[in-house]
């Protein structure tokens, strides 16, 4: 006879929501290095230390390219409207 035995593991839902606008690439730069990084609480503190400062390194980097992307987007968006003949909504568009 064969038998299997398996366990999983799931880890918490984390729901996360904004008034009157979207996330800002500092809250996504956040939600995105809880998910790539995880320090367990039991890691012996040199360690930890070390691992929590590498996670905010990487959360600063990330947001430093998400602001960027952000901007060449909307550079991108404006060089299209202005293209269309649309110079006033490019003008507003990109002080946005």
């Amino acid at each position: 006879m064969l038998a299997v035995e398996t366990s999983t593991m799931v880890g918490a839902a984390v729901v996360k929501t904004t008034e009157k606008g979207g996330f800002t690439p500092e809250q996504v730069a956040e939600m995105a290095v809880e998910k790539i990084i995880h320090v367990s609480d039991g890691t012996v503190a040199p360690l930890r230390d070390q691992a929590h400062a590498f996670k905010d390194h990487i959360q600063a980097i990330l947001c430093h390219y998400m602001k960027f992307a952000i901007e060449q987007d909307r550079a991108t968006v404006c060089a299209e409207l202005r293209k269309a003949g649309y110079d006033d909504l490019a003008k507003h568009f990109r002080s946005i």
